[in-house]
């Protein structure tokens, strides 16, 4: 006990030590209501594009709206906003400047075209029964997108919700020093919310095989993957109530597939809930985060040309009338350089004691330590 608790004092001191003058907090979005299903957009003014970021912590506190939480599990997603430098444009108002000849003048509104690229995803909770000061903070690992992070960035909370409602609080917490890796380029491969109804359906309309284009640059490849399952009205349960995996295929080839499952809501952090938070869930949970899952692809893509990801087959009936079977999904290949460090330990979190939302089944605690180290290097 003493050998741990001296671990964790020597962690907390050199922590301490770098804390600083180096850390920089950036806010967007303090305590936003999200009342209905839309978007809510804010501007987050960030570091200028020569500062160098090793670590980049996403902070989302959730809270009920202003006039109380909903009793439902929404999905709450946070994107930024990347300009592609294309133009687009829609109509502002159509004149009649003569009826004879019939002459109109059409004004346009111009605007530039943006790509949102995801940063988190959290469900909200069975959350009736929640007082109006509820919160619950989540945290996110967002240094590989520190490429994006800089100046004035739009970041949106997308509530998909169909009532009123929780509430958004983001911070941006940024450690200064060198990045673990450098980031070339954080690609989009898939993004949003789709039906399967069939896997030939969903393979062809939703999630066909991608070309490569891969950065000159980049020596690694890592896979960032975070998709939920929605919808449980069919006789599998699907997708919602129902284990299935993701494949990943490079040139047509098997690499790597991972369970798209959570098998602990039972353990949530936020207990009790009404409503059925205790079932298990195609990788979510009511009232908890959406799991994140990264895969090396590295010795696979140096010399590829095409990547696909399935969802495990398989074949139902949508009832007459009710909404089929529906993934939410976020994949994006980050190009990556060589790590900047061989050896990079650190803290990487505290499970207890701790005060940290996630770990409440866990703590308090008077007796063991539990610390989680991470080698961030090579």
């Amino acid at each position: 006990m003493r050998k741990t608790l001296l671990l964790l004092l020597t962690f907390f001191s050199t922590i301490g030590l770098a804390a600083d003058g180096d850390t920089t907090r950036v806010l967007a979005h303090q305590n936003t209501d999200l009342t209905w299903y839309k978007s809510y957009k804010d501007w987050a003014v960030f570091p200028a594009s020569s500062s160098n970021w090793h670590e980049i912590t996403l902070r989302y506190t959730m809270g009920c709206a202003s006039g109380g939480c909903s009793d439902w599990d929404y999905t709450t997603l946070v994107n930024l906003f990347v300009p592609t430098g294309a133009l687009d444009s829609n109509v502002a108002s159509i004149d009649t400047i003569s009826t004879n000849p019939l002459t109109i003048d059409t004004t346009w509104n111009v605007f530039p075209v943006k790509e949102r690229v995801e940063l988190a995803k959290v469900i909200t909770p069975y959350g009736g029964a929640l007082s109006n000061d509820w919160t619950r903070t989540f945290y996110f690992d967002v240094s590989d997108y520190y490429p994006l992070l800089h100046d004035s960035v739009e970041i949106e909370v997308f509530y998909q919700g169909w009532s009123s409602g929780f509430s958004a609080t983001l911070e941006f917490i940024m450690i200064e020093g060198s990045p673990v890796r450098d980031v070339y380029q954080v690609e989009n491969l898939y993004r949003g919310g789709f039906n399967y109804l069939s896997p030939t359906q969903f393979e062809t309309n939703h999630m066909p095989a991608r070309t490569l284009n891969l950065d000159a640059n980049a020596t690694m490849f890592n896979l960032k993957m975070a998709p939920s399952g929605h919808g449980f009205i069919n006789a599998l349960n699907c997708a919602e109530f129902c284990d299935k995996d993701y494949l990943v295929y490079i040139d047509g080839q098997l690499v790597t597939q991972q369970a798209m499952w959570r098998d602990d809501c039972g353990l949530n952090g936020l207990w009790p809930q009404a409503g059925t938070w205790l079932y298990d869930r195609a990788n979510w949970c009511p009232g908890d985060r959406v799991n994140i899952y990264d895969h090396d692809l590295s010795a696979y893509l140096a010399n590829a040309t095409s990547i696909d990801i399935d969802i495990e087959a398989y074949n139902y009936t949508v009832p007459s009338g009710e909404t089929p079977a529906n993934y939410n999904m976020s994949a994006q290949l980050f190009h990556l350089g060589d790590f900047n460090q061989n050896l990079d330990l650190v803290l990487d979190d505290i499970i207890y004691p701790s005060t940290n939302d996630e770990y409440a089944r866990f703590n308090p605690i008077c007796n063991s330590a539990k610390i989680r180290l991470k080698n961030k290097g090579a």
